[in-house]
């Protein structure tokens, strides 16, 4: 146990380094993309990030079977804090076209950042891969509280707002990369001789396709709400801005939270039944924010968002390497992530323009369908 401890907690450390810039870009690009773009562009930067990433997954994945873990790692953590300081850069010149690129690149490191869950898993026997994943998520809490904070304390740095934030996290996200220097850099080649199926192949088993889904409408709902949430409160029911950062931090640390205990939740309730838990978290955020759209109600809608995800998620996570081979690991993690996070992408860049057209209760409703498609996966017996 203490052996599979020293090999997860650095991966812990750099979610949290890494993370910030994340949480940071979650809290303000939008508003930042206002000021710069207009309200129409505004979520531009932010559904930048997940398109980042969306065409990153499978060439990391491919260079990581190449090359190990810890190289691209490296790389990937080096290109984060130069992404932040171009970020600064693009405010700091009045240029929402630099600060789209730098949000991009935060994405395209992000790619290799979303491996940190499947190595903590690599890292400790399979009775303890459910903890491994939930502990290195955990590193979440922490960004959720110290990438805003850092983004309102170094925000007038310069004399352009926020562009201070963006060159602080450029610097916390560099020391990131001293969690990841020690770790093992076996590569598919030193571990795997044999081949494996190909993704059509895998996609014919019912429980590849259920944790692939699951985790794409976990990314899917959490991103299509929170990315319109900053400007629905700020702007659309003219809440505060700390009132607005209060929230988003909440969200983000209830996405996070549960991964105390949701290791526990797998050993004796299974993956099924925590999917479950997450599809009703999702229906009740989205009965409150329908309804409600005071702070508390606000608060309240993006804290179940928050869990939801974190259900859906995890059990999605922990469901995953149940379904390939040892051989098939890089081309299974590598399609599961494209897919979610190209799903990410669409949602979060389509989430603006669904607000725009149809305000904030309506753009809710229409996470309703992809609820039904994951209930029907979930209660099909073959």
């Amino acid at each position: 146990m203490w052996q599979s401890f020293k090999r997860v907690w650095p991966l812990f450390v750099c979610q949290i380094l890494a993370f910030s810039s994340v949480t940071q870009a979650v809290f303000s690009a939008s508003l930042i993309g206002q000021g710069l773009g207009g309200e129409k562009l505004a979520t531009l930067p932010i559904a930048l990030l997940p398109v980042g990433t969306a065409l990153g997954i499978l060439p990391v994945t491919k260079l990581m079977s190449r090359f190990g873990r810890r190289n691209i790692l490296l790389i990937s953590i080096t290109l984060l804090s130069l992404a932040n300081a171009l970020a600064g850069l693009g405010i700091d010149s009045n240029s929402f076209i630099l600060f789209c690129i730098a949000s991009l690149c935060i994405g395209l490191s992000v790619a290799a950042l979303a491996q940190l869950r499947f190595v903590a898993m690599e890292q400790v026997p399979i009775e303890l891969q459910a903890g491994a994943a939930s502990s290195v998520l955990l590193g979440g809490i922490a960004a959720a509280f110290i990438g805003p904070e850092l983004g309102l304390y170094f925000r007038q740095l310069t004399s352009t707002d926020f562009a201070g934030s963006y060159y602080a996290l450029a610097c916390v996200a560099l020391t990131a990369s001293l969690c990841v220097v020690h770790l093992p850099n076996k590569n598919a080649a030193q571990q795997q001789k044999q081949s494996g199926r190909s993704i059509s192949d895998l996609l014919k088993q019912h429980r590849f396709l259920t944790a692939v889904s699951a985790a794409s409408i976990a990314y899917g709902i959490m991103s299509f709400i929170m990315t319109a949430t900053p400007i629905s409160m700020h702007d659309h029911y003219n809440h505060s801005l700390s009132d607005t950062k209060w929230v988003i931090q909440s969200h983000i640390l209830a996405m996070f939270t549960p991964s105390l205990f949701s290791a526990w939740i797998v050993r004796y309730f299974g993956t099924q039944k925590m999917m479950y838990a997450g599809l009703c978290s999702f229906l009740g955020a989205i009965g409150i924010a329908f309804s409600e759209q005071s702070v508390m109600g606000f608060w309240s809608a993006l804290v179940l968002l928050g869990i939801g995800w974190n259900f859906l998620f995890v059990a999605a996570t922990v469901m995953l390497p149940s379904t390939h081979t040892e051989a098939e690991r890089f081309t299974a993690q590598g399609f599961n992530d494209a897919i979610v996070f190209s799903i990410q992408a669409i949602v979060s860049l389509s989430s603006g323009i669904f607000l725009s057209w149809l305000g904030w209760q309506y753009l809710l409703l229409v996470c309703l369908p992809l609820i039904a498609w994951q209930l029907l996966l979930l209660s099909y017996k073959k």
